[in-house]
């Protein structure tokens, strides 16, 4: 099976058009500021909880199946994106990201059930430690110390409004020279008795 065989996936919480804006915003003013970085379009803004990668189409089923699972019993979640931070540090910064809070304690507990789930079905667990957080940008050249620690200081108390995470997704995702082009092709609802919804052909939307 050669690369072109295969679709390139991840599982994530989608964010509310409420905070997507709030994000959209925010990052308006760090533009302003003089930030030079390569910025995630708002609109594809989301909480990822297990990046796949290539995967062959059979096995969009089994892993439907493994987020229904990890899915049951749980209720949509109260989260509300704020603070800001950096991957990996102030010193090597290349990601710049919101974090979140609320209920967070079940956030972890429902991406270690997915990734319990995924191991069942044959994918190999994450070697990285989860830490939820929203990506805003990527920066093209490394920032200076001191710009991070004062972009940090500002932006240290921005909270966006609490939305409810009700769903997990799985997304495709395409590369583009304009960008990556995310389009959901499954959906599970989090509802203490939910049901597995039916594929949905979303709108692509480019990062």
């Amino acid at each position: 099976m050669t690369k072109a065989d295969k679709i390139r996936t991840f599982i994530a919480l989608p964010l509310s058009d409420g905070v997507q804006e709030e994000l959209g915003r925010l990052q308006e003013d760090l533009r302003r500021g003089g930030l030079s970085a390569r910025w995630v379009t708002p609109a594809s803004v989301h909480l990822t909880l297990r990046f796949i990668g290539d995967i062959p189409h059979a096995d969009v089923e089994p892993i439907a199946s493994a987020m229904a699972e990890a899915a049951a019993g749980y209720c949509p979640l109260r989260l509300q994106a704020r603070g800001m931070g950096v991957f990996p540090g102030i010193r090597k910064a290349r990601v710049l990201w919101v974090g979140l809070g609320g209920e967070t304690e079940a956030l972890f507990g429902l991406q270690q059930r997915l990734e319990t789930e995924l191991a069942a079905v044959g994918l190999a667990p994450e070697a990285r430690r989860f830490r939820a957080h929203l990506t805003l940008a990527r920066f093209k050249d490394r920032p200076e110390p001191g710009r991070i620690v004062d972009l940090l200081d500002r932006f240290s108390d921005f909270t966006a409004e609490p939305f409810s995470a009700s769903e997990l997704v799985l997304f495709r995702s395409r590369l583009t020279p304009e960008g990556a082009v995310h389009t959901r092709i499954k959906e599970i609802l989090l509802a203490p008795s939910h049901e597995g919804r039916k594929p949905a052909e979303g709108n692509g939307r480019t990062t």
